[in-house]
């Protein structure tokens, strides 16, 4: 299951802080380690992500907070059947859980001109590229599958205003197809 937020103006100043005020301590402590604003709120915001899915998925009441390994992957000690993963980008946050090991990234989508791949790609990596770009298709070593991109029509409401509204989201997922849920 993935969880995607994509409306960062929603938070004002005030509920950001009243949710801050409300994590547990480690959390908090990590959230108001960014400068920014909008570092505060992704972090924020994936672990609230994380805490919805964790508690309508798995019905546990629980309000636990994950380590990383070295690699950066979370996990939970307590919970090593409970699989997820947390992923940002400028203005938008997904959390997908697994009963096997997932991954996932989000990145707002920005259209790539030729003339730059030209300047910094070989003709081979530019039809790798190409080739990969295809959500229809798995691709890469893991079996990664890439679900192509999803904006105002599939999350009404759920975009920026005044932004394209798209983001692109590609899963390490070997089994099942994803299901979506707008948080």
């Amino acid at each position: 299951m993935i969880y995607l937020f994509s409306e960062y103006e929603r938070i004002t100043p005030e509920i950001e802080q009243m949710l801050i005020d409300k994590l547990p301590p480690k959390r908090r402590e990590r959230t108001l380690r960014f400068k920014h604003r909008g570092g505060r709120l992704s972090c924020l915001l994936g672990y609230l992500l994380f805490l919805y899915g964790f508690r309508n998925i798995y019905k546990e009441s629980a309000l636990p907070d994950f380590d990383v390994t070295s690699s950066g992957k979370p996990y939970l000690k307590d919970y090593p059947d409970i699989h997820f993963n947390i992923s940002h980008c400028n203005g938008a946050v997904a959390c997908i859980f697994s009963d096997m090991a997932v991954g996932l990234d989000i990145q707002e989508m920005r259209e790539m001109s030729d003339s730059i791949l030209n300047k910094v790609c070989s003709n081979e990596e530019i039809e790798q590229i190409h080739q990969e770009n295809r959500p229809d298709r798995p691709n890469g070593p893991h079996g990664s599958f890439q679900t192509g991109r999803f904006g105002p029509d599939f999350f009404p409401g759920g975009c920026r205003s005044g932004h394209r509204g798209a983001y692109h989201i590609r899963l390490k997922y070997r089994v099942r197809q994803p299901q979506f849920r707008r948080a």
